[in-house]
């Protein structure tokens, strides 16, 4: 068999093995009674297509709606390669896969289910849900740990004027843009912290940051001590999902790189700087803009953060970035969300 798939249909068999028997290995498509796909690679397809049938092992309950399977040969050396190559053909067809591995915002049961039931999570992501003040006002009157780093840091306690009688401290525009990020776009953030997402304390990752809030397996918004403008202000760096700001052909950026910023619109129509960003866990629009203006304006970025930031969690926990969260960085943002509660402002 060539490098081409041999389609089976399987509908009501209970069994796959006598028609998989002999095809050694290579790449397979599975199809969905709801029109979804799975896409896997395994050096046995009759092995393999016992597990998805019969359930078992760490994959996953047993599929019983199977009703077609699309098996073809390749060099066991290059099964990463071909299952990265079908998964990204059948995404950008349109498909609905069910896997989770090079599958960013996959539709399939997740850990984060058992934590925030899915019918909340969807909810939160088209612009509903209420976690309610209350944890925020718990959580922000627990014990205070050892002082933040942030918090001492001579660069940050500068006063930056903005005019018109406005004047504000870098410590006070990074807590009270995490305090609008967090408790707009993380759902049941006190409940998920430090296992769905962190907060850094002053890393020095890439040159200095004053703080980094990561989501899932990826930094949601960062803040670079450096500005990124001419004119000195406080720079935040959000991650967005790719195709929110940048329009047209994604460009090909190798995993781990991020193109040069160029001037774009935000879905507000404010003006920004963006990028696209390659994580390996996914393809973001980068996007940088001033501290001072996130936390003054609404940028109309509120939905898409929420639903990237759902995605992350979904895809995995924070467990990468636990060893470096503040508890009292975060306990810290917990009381700037109960101060401002009561404001009607938007990210």
């Amino acid at each position: 068999m060539g490098q081409t798939f041999t389609r089976y249909d399987v509908t009501g068999l209970e069994s796959l093995t006598p028609i998989m028997r002999g095809t050694g290995g290579g790449i397979y498509v599975l199809e969905f009674a709801d029109g979804a796909q799975y896409v896997g690679q395994t050096v046995d397809f009759v092995v393999r297509m016992r597990t998805h049938i019969r359930g078992g092992g760490r994959h996953h309950d047993p599929w019983r709606d199977v009703v077609a399977v699309s098996v073809m040969n390749v060099p066991l050396d290059e099964l990463d390669v071909w299952e990265r190559r079908v998964i990204a053909e059948r995404r950008a067809a349109g498909i609905q896969l069910r896997n989770k591995v090079y599958n960013f915002g996959f539709l399939g049961p997740s850990a984060l289910d058992c934590v925030v039931p899915v019918s909340r999570q969807q909810h939160w992501a088209t612009g509903g849900g209420d976690f309610g003040n209350e944890q925020y006002s718990q959580a922000a009157q627990r014990e205070p740990g050892p002082l933040p780093r942030l918090l001492a840091a001579e660069e940050a306690l500068g006063i930056r004027d903005f005019g018109g009688g406005w004047t504000a401290t870098g410590v006070d525009l990074v807590i009270e843009a995490l305090a609008l990020i967090i408790s707009q776009v993380v759902p049941d953030a006190p409940a998920l912290e430090g296992e769905y997402w962190t907060l850094s304390d002053f890393p020095a990752t890439s040159g200095g940051r004053f703080a980094t809030l990561n989501v899932g397996g990826l930094e949601l918004a960062y803040f670079p001590r450096q500005s990124g403008f001419e004119n000195g202000l406080d720079t935040v760096i959000l991650n967005l999902p790719v195709g929110t700001v940048l329009k047209g052909p994604i460009p090909d950026v190798k995993r781990g790189m991020r193109t040069e910023f160029e001037q774009a619109e935000l879905p507000s129509g404010d003006p920004c700087w963006a990028a696209t960003t390659h994580y390996g866990l996914t393809v973001t629009d980068t996007v940088m803009v001033s501290t001072a203006g996130l936390v003054s304006a609404d940028f109309g970025i509120k939905a898409p953060l929420r639903a990237f930031a759902l995605d992350l969690m979904r895809a995995g926990n924070s467990s990468r970035f636990a060893r470096w969260h503040s508890p009292e960085l975060a306990r810290r943002v917990y009381e700037r969300v109960v101060d401002i509660a009561g404001e009607q402002r938007c990210v």
